[in-house]
């Protein structure tokens, strides 16, 4: 064998190999998995985890029942939510971390940062980070979510002739 055909058989296997091993990584990534409700970036997490599974009435009692358009009805909730897929970013695939938590007294803020992937063609993909912020409180001795500038419907917030 010439000493080129040995060069790009070892460049070929090298290319085999680091593909082998990126889809042995993705497959064998564990699945996101639910925290105990026992801090608030842990509530934060469940609740954004809780609304990519589509499991909406977990998400629903992450929301303090003290908001000022307080969704009665788990209906209304994933209503709300159906309504609005651009403001919860269900249509793309991301992956959301705590940045920090800052607890104040009985109100806790905690940053999450979302990473968001893009895949435009084999040899061009991306990704954008970005990050926003979430308000908790404490009711009936649990945490729970006040107000967020993502993954929100703002309508929560205040009764206006533009919010039913």
């Amino acid at each position: 064998m010439k000493q080129t055909d040995k060069l790009l058989l070892g460049i070929v296997v090298t290319i085999l190999v680091l593909v082998a091993a990126a889809f042995v990584l993705v497959l064998t990534r564990p699945a996101p998995e639910y925290q105990p409700d026992d801090s608030p970036e842990h509530v934060a997490l469940n609740y954004l985890l809780a609304l990519r599974q589509q499991e909406y009435e977990r998400a629903y009692g992450y929301l303090s029942p003290e908001l000022k358009n307080y969704p009665e009805t788990l209906d209304e909730f994933v209503g709300d939510v159906e309504d609005s897929t651009w403001a919860f970013r269900l249509d793309t695939e991301v992956s959301l971390n705590v940045a920090s938590t800052r607890v104040v007294n009985n109100d806790a803020t905690v940053t999450i940062e979302e990473t968001r992937f893009y895949n435009s063609d084999l040899f061009n993909s991306s990704q954008s980070t970005m990050t926003f912020m979430m308000h908790l409180s404490p009711v009936n001795g649990a945490w729970r979510i006040t107000q967020s500038t993502a993954y929100w419907d703002n309508c929560w917030l205040q009764k206006t002739t533009y919010c039913p």
